[in-house]
């Protein structure tokens, strides 16, 4: 069994209805599928609990991924093995924060939001890191080629292709 927490942005905004029209069709496709779950939304984001057989959670993730409904998805919690279920009689279960109480749902919709916010975070400092890497690997790559030309120019006792006395 498999079992995915993600957070997620709407790439659009959503109404209830629309959310609700999404709860009803994850729902038969999941008890087709053997899968469980629940889907918390909030504001302009989703929480979801999927769970099920390797192959169904597997295949649901990947549509998941390509739905234009979401953007900047990140994973919370991925576990793979002889798990119980935590939600066994949802095929999915919607809990829509925006309609709920203020005072009951705050605390979730904080928590929510501040994953979020470090879900961009995080992913600005691997981007800002990959540029770094890519920067030293391509000074580290001219220095070498800088090193090999030094190198055939004193050995043949000429000048570089170009280079002026």
């Amino acid at each position: 069994m498999r079992r995915i927490h993600y957070i997620s942005e709407f790439a659009d905004s959503l109404s209830p209805e629309d959310i609700e029209s999404i709860t009803r069709v994850s729902e038969a496709n999941n008890a087709r599928d053997g899968i469980t779950g629940m889907l918390m939304a909030s504001g302009q984001l989703f929480f979801q609990l999927i769970e099920g057989p390797d192959e169904a959670v597997d295949a649901l993730y990947e549509r998941i991924l390509v739905d234009q409904r979401h953007k900047n998805v990140m994973v919370l919690g991925d576990e793979r093995g002889d798990l119980q279920r935590q939600c066994p009689d949802w095929a999915m279960r919607k809990v829509d924060l925006s309609l709920d109480a203020a005072v009951r749902s705050e605390p979730l919709k904080v928590i929510l939001e501040a994953s979020a916010a470090q879900f961009r975070i995080l992913r600005n400092l691997v981007s800002t890191l990959e540029r770094a890497m890519w920067r030293q690997l391509i000074e580290a790559e001219a220095e070498e080629l800088d090193r090999f030309v030094k190198e055939q120019v004193d050995q043949s006792g000429s000048q570089p292709p170009g280079a002026r006395d």
